[in-house]
């Protein structure tokens, strides 16, 4: 395409001109650049820079051809071809076409869908149609005109299939077919009549039986009343000691012996430094036990039981012997005296 200079420069004056060739007056030609129209010349624009030329320097500018100037050649090329109508819109979404891209892909997609219809003409069965229409809600292009195509079909076909009104969101109930909403009220009226026949009554949202009704019913009126009997007390809060005037003592609901702390049944108020100083004596007292068991002496060992020898009837050999300490304190001592009916 060549621009005459009165062409270029309405061009030129609203911004950027894609030019693929600029040809000067000297005979030259520079290729692959982007002219703007500027004060003193052309500015020539290149990926890695710029150069400015004079505007009497340019003889002509030949520009490239716009992304939808080939896009309507492509489009003669790839006819009702849905295969190349899908490379055509991957084209377009290189060069930054989306709205193209879109309407390519419905016509590739109404294309294959006008096939598969015309394949099915003679189709007497509702399955076809419905196996069709379940591909196509999967695809997720399709639009809602198209699906409903398809299912209008599918119902001509055969208007008391399940398949069929499972996909219009019917189901029958009583020889006739409604909705899913309907078909819900029915089934709790149903299911409320049978469990009315078996003797149960609605309460709270379930099916009890009415003793149990009656049972819970009593033990709440029987809560309530003890409730009103003996109310919880409150707990009683002391003003805190000076240390602690920035702290809010903290309430501690037991069921233990009542301590120094105790201001009522079951609870006592306990202070941030009554809690620590508890805390730390009870540590202590971990550790004095601890300690005591593994320092306690081992106990030390019974004594032996005496043994008293008697001495024989005869005469002794003059010799004592002399035992230990009893467990008494005592001692005992067997002399032995040597015969004299020996030799001397």
């Amino acid at each position: 395409m060549r621009l005459g200079p009165t062409i270029l420069a309405v061009l030129l004056a609203t911004g950027v001109a894609r030019a693929d060739q600029v040809f000067l007056t000297n005979g030259n030609v520079i290729d692959n650049v982007k002219v703007t129209l500027e004060e003193g010349g052309y500015r020539l624009r290149r990926d890695k820079g710029s150069s400015l030329v004079p505007v009497d320097e340019v003889a002509r500018v030949v520009a490239a051809p716009t992304s939808r100037e080939l896009l309507a050649d492509k489009k003669l090329a790839a006819g009702d071809d849905p295969a190349k109508i899908r490379a055509l819109a991957a084209w377009c979404e290189k060069n930054q076409l989306p709205d193209e891209k879109s309407d390519l892909l419905a016509l590739a997609r109404g294309i294959e869908l006008d096939r598969k219809l015309d394949a099915l003409g003679t189709e007497k069965k509702a399955e076809p149609f419905v196996s069709l229409l379940r591909v196509m809600k999967c695809d997720g292009g399709y639009s809602d005109a198209e699906k409903k195509l398809v299912l209008d079909l599918a119902f001509q076909r055969d208007p008391d299939n399940a398949q069929v009104r499972a996909e219009m969101g019917q189901v029958q109930r009583d020889g006739r077919w409604v909705s899913l909403a309907e078909a819900s009220e029915i089934d709790s009226a149903r299911y409320a009549q049978t469990m009315c026949g078996l003797g149960y009554v609605q309460f709270e949202g379930e099916w009890v039986k009415p003793e149990r009704k009656c049972q819970i019913l009593a033990e709440r009126e029987k809560a309530a009343a003890d409730a009103a009997v003996a109310p919880a007390p409150a707990p009683v809060v002391v003003a805190p000691p000076a240390d602690d005037t920035c702290s809010s003592p903290t309430v501690v609901y037991v069921n233990t012996t009542p301590t120094q702390y105790v201001y009522g049944p079951g609870y006592y108020v306990v202070r941030p430094a009554e809690r620590r100083l508890e805390e730390h004596r009870a540590e202590e007292r971990r550790d004095q036990r601890r300690l005591e068991q593994t320092a306690a002496p081992a106990p030390a060992p019974r004594p032996a039981p005496v043994v008293t020898h008697s001495a024989p009837s005869t005469a002794s050999h003059g010799v004592t012997w002399s035992s230990g300490s009893s467990s008494h304190g005592s001692s005992s001592t067997v002399t032995s005296t040597p015969s004299m009916g020996g030799r001397r």
